[in-house]
């Protein structure tokens, strides 16, 4: 069936009411439906596809709404939009058009041009409303090109609840004044841009206490809250704080596992975070989780970058400083888990400067702390370039337990080295009544060339040198040797009584450790050449007493009492310094005088 219609009446609300106002967003349509013969349609339910257009023929909809009209005597009525609003923006263009489709059968034509009732045309005046959505171009107000909404002129201002006399827009409100959003990935909620000299693409001033300027919530992984970017050579700066009081000029927290509250990153030459102070502290940071807190921290991911640096260059200022005020805090900590990473690294380039320092006023408090737990690190490391400077200083004030540099560590707990040729890996001086150096535990010095033990200090009573022994490894502690006249440069264990060869005793009987120890690890057997050692003694025909003279006995490897003093000179091993009983084999204690 072809239908033909006749238009009653299309009423065409104020569409520029709808946006600003509020307005319903619909039109009220009444037509009449007639056949190809000119009559009315049978009364019933028709199904319409109602479309606008900006052109009177052909074209795309910019609207369109498919609904269901009850014919009455081949009349109806619809109210558009009831399932598809209407916008103002339809109607920006003068030109307007309705077209209707009946059924299965084709658009009617022509198409109907819509047109405004009278005081919609009144409302494009808005000569009484707040904002106007279309202002005439040099009038001021605001433009929309359907894309952009913009202000007219370059002086036009915006305020909202606010009587502010400059900036460009202000918001006055007891709340959040301005709330940005943005789901896209890399999108900006709020966007600030600055073109000029000391310009700043985004301010924000708080004057009420615990106010917040510029305040930024991440909600999600790898979100940030605020952020500053620079691409100025020099002076730029991508977030920048000023407190003129008590408070802080960027504030950062986090309140979530692995979150962090402020985040520096440079990717050039520059410095992700820069701090100045001219009378205070360029930047605090305090954590107050029990453990594990940090108030600063610093990653460095790059080749050579440093996670935080500081700079001085006031007399008596300080670069960095870090301040422990509960037990166990650390004020200043860092890690290297990379490999040649630094995790502190202080620079001193000018005399009387420190590059690291750290102080402690408390019980068991260390002023500066490194801990290493991997391979070939170190806890605290430090290197000088220059003639007479130190890598290392520790200064000591208290008279009688302080400790100016002192290294705990599973395999070193403090190590020191020179590349110089004629420098000094690490340099001790003592006060006038006091000690360069003090020592717990044994010590070892290792040869420059070789490598290996030259010499070892330990908790001993005797003084050795390393041999090598023409029986072997075999040869048990507190045998007596001498020169082996078959083997130059060896020893063997004594044969013969008055043995004028007799060189020492083989230390480490009883468990008894040697003193001092040179070359120990390169030959066979550490032998005793002076000081107290357990040594094999035989008393033959007489008791030996305390103070008795030794010499070789003709038991291999045994020592007996020196009863013929004649034979004795040259062949004296030393001083018997416990008794042993007329008979008797044993181990007592000698002290190795040889003459």
């Amino acid at each position: 069936m072809k239908f033909a219609i006749c238009l009653v009446s299309a009423l065409l609300l104020a569409f520029c009411a709808i946006a600003v106002a509020g307005g319903p967003g619909m039109m009220s349509y009444q037509g009449e439906l007639r056949d190809a013969s000119d009559n009315p349609v049978p009364d019933g339910s028709y199904n319409v596809i109602f479309s606008i257009y900006g052109q009177s023929s052909g074209g795309t909809a910019l609207w369109a709404e498919t609904t269901s009209v009850t014919v009455a005597d081949g009349v109806f009525s619809k109210t558009l939009g009831s399932s598809h609003a209407l916008t103002y923006l339809l109607f920006e263009d003068i030109s307007t058009y309705l077209g209707i489709k009946v059924g299965t059968n084709s658009e009617m034509t022509p198409r109907t041009r819509l047109v405004s009732v009278p005081y919609a045309v009144q409302s494009n005046r808005a000569d009484t409303a707040s904002v106007s959505l279309s202002g005439p171009v040099g009038n001021g107000g605001w433009t929309d090109n359907g894309s952009t909404v913009s202000l007219t002129t370059a002086t036009d201002r915006v305020l909202i609840n606010s009587t502010a006399t400059t900036g460009k827009l202000v918001v006055n409100s007891t709340g959040n004044a301005i709330v940005g959003e943005c789901t896209a990935m890399m999108g900006a909620s709020v966007y600030g841009k600055a073109y000029g000299g000391f310009g700043q693409g985004l301010r924000g001033y708080a004057t009420g206490a615990s106010g917040n300027g510029v305040f930024g919530i991440a909600d999600s992984g790898a979100t940030i809250g605020v952020y500053g970017l620079a691409k100025e050579i020099s002076n730029g700066k991508g977030v920048y704080g000023l407190s003129e009081g008590a408070g802080d000029g960027v504030y950062g927290e986090s309140q979530g596992t692995g979150g962090r509250g402020v985040v520096a990153y440079a990717s050039g030459t520059g410095m992700g975070l820069v701090a100045t102070s001219e009378q205070s502290i360029g930047v605090f940071a305090t954590s107050n989780k029990p453990s594990d807190g940090m108030g600063i921290f610093g990653m460095a991911s790059g080749s050579h970058p440093t996670g935080i640096k500081g700079y001085s260059s006031g007399s008596y200022a300080t670069g960095v400083h870090g301040e422990a005020a509960s037990r166990y805090g650390v004020g200043i900590y860092g890690q290297a888990v990379s490999q040649d990473g630094i995790g502190v690294l202080g620079q001193a380039d000018s005399a009387d400067c420190v590059g690291v320092k750290g102080s402690t006023s408390g019980l068991r408090g260390k002023g500066l702390c490194g801990i290493s737990t991997g391979p070939s690190g170190f806890g605290i490391y430090g290197e000088n370039s220059y003639n007479n400077s130190v890598a290392i200083k520790g200064v000591a004030t208290n008279a009688t337990a302080g400790t100016g540099v002192r290294g705990e560590g599973a395999s070193y707990g403090m190590y020191a080295k020179a590349t110089y040729s004629s420098g000094i890996g690490l340099y001790a001086e003592g006060g006038t009544s006091g000690k360069a150096a003090k020592f717990i535990g044994n010590v070892v010095l290792y040869g420059i060339t070789s490598g290996e033990i030259v010499m070892e200090l330990g908790e001993g009573l005797d003084y050795a040198e390393a041999f090598d022994i023409s029986e072997g490894i075999d040869i048990a502690p507190g045998t007596v040797v001498a020169i082996d006249p078959e083997n130059p440069g060896k020893l063997t264990s004594c044969k013969q009584a008055y043995d004028k060869r007799v060189a020492g005793i083989i230390a480490g009987a009883q468990g008894l450790a040697s003193g001092v120890r040179l070359g120990t690890g390169k030959y066979d057997k550490d032998v005793a050449l002076a000081g107290r050692v357990y040594c094999q003694v035989e008393a033959l025909d007489q008791n030996i007493e305390p103070g008795d003279l030794l010499t070789t006995s003709a038991t291999p490897g045994y020592a007996m009492k020196a009863s013929d003093h004649e034979k004795a000179q040259g062949a004296i091993l030393g001083k018997a310094m416990e008794p042993l009983a007329k008979g008797q084999k044993g181990m007592i204690l000698v002290l190795v005088t040889l003459q």
